[in-house]
């Protein structure tokens, strides 16, 4: 094995941005927010499973708009996409997290090739 460690250039960088980049446009719908279950009773204590205390579930989509805390109703047939979206949004916030990651380093070493490629150190 070779003693010598390969430092990544900007043209590295600039691959590897690109193929994140691309990753980016296959993402699927998404939705940023939490899922979170409550359980609650509906009222209805003559017909209904609440009265012998037993609660229903439901979903709600828990996100933050202008930094104050907001709730929506997530109808249960939706639940399963929702939670699918929410997934999907983890994925692309992973993504450009890369991606911004790969651009500070681009341009830290931007100078440094500048420099080498002018014969400098």
């Amino acid at each position: 094995m070779s003693k010598y460690k390969l430092k990544p250039n900007i043209k590295w960088f600039e691959r590897k941005r690109n193929a994140l980049i691309k990753q980016l446009g296959k993402v699927s719908p998404f939705l940023n927010g939490s899922i979170v279950k409550k359980l609650m009773t509906c009222g209805n204590k003559e017909k209904c499973k609440c009265g012998s205390g037993e609660k229903h579930a439901g979903y709600y989509l828990m996100y933050s708009e202008e930094n104050h805390p907001k709730t929506a109703y997530i109808p249960i047939d939706l639940h399963k996409d929702a939670t699918l979206w929410c997934d999907e949004y983890k994925k692309v916030k992973n993504l450009i997290k890369l991606i911004c990651d790969y651009q500070r380093a681009i341009l830290k070493n931007y100078v440094k090739e500048k420099r080498l490629k002018r014969g400098r150190k």
